[in-house]
């Protein structure tokens, strides 16, 4: 590297020197401040774009209701799409993934009893952060959950009961919105 062009970017190069920055730490801080300024313009105008089009269809009316946030709405409105496609709520937990299996052998019925995950994953993982949400903010669920645990429910155990219970309001609140 030519000495005239070190000096021209504010560094005094050395003889020995390679090239860098005097106070690399800093520097470094600085872009990565920049950066994640930048990606969270990028995230406003995404959700700024999501609430406009979430307003285009019946669902928007749920954004008051139970916790839902634009990014959780968005995501069941884009995975479940019509939500008359499914007759009844057993049929979209079903395909949410969040259906409790049994195990049955003539007259005895397992007691271990564990959701199947067979349907969508986006869904599941949607449903469960968004009762998690409820139960932390104490917007409904908290009393349903308090009361599997104290049953002796394990708190993960008791959440997936809450998700599916969360799944089953949405589809009755969804299906209110066609009416």
């Amino acid at each position: 590297m030519a000495r005239g062009s070190a000096t021209r970017y504010g560094y005094e190069a050395k003889e020995f020197d390679s090239v860098g920055v005097k106070d690399y730490p800093l520097t470094c801080y600085q872009y990565t401040i920049r950066i994640l300024k930048f990606y969270q313009q990028i995230i406003a105008e995404l959700r700024d774009k999501m609430l406009i089009k979430l307003m285009e269809t019946p669902y928007y009316k749920l954004l008051d209701k139970y916790c839902y946030d634009i990014i959780g709405l968005s995501k069941i409105v884009g995975e479940v799409g019509n939500i008359r496609r499914f007759p009844n709520p057993r049929k979209f937990v079903s395909y949410c993934g969040l259906n409790v299996t049994e195990k049955q052998s003539g007259n005895t019925v397992s007691q271990n009893q564990h959701i199947t995950k067979k349907g969508n994953r986006i869904l599941r993982f949607t449903f469960y952060s968004l009762a998690f949400v409820n139960v932390n903010k104490k917007k409904g669920l908290d009393v349903f959950y308090e009361r599997l645990k104290a049953k002796g429910k394990h708190s993960r155990k008791a959440m997936v009961a809450c998700a599916r219970k969360f799944a089953v309001y949405t589809y009755y609140e969804m299906m209110k919105c066609h009416e």
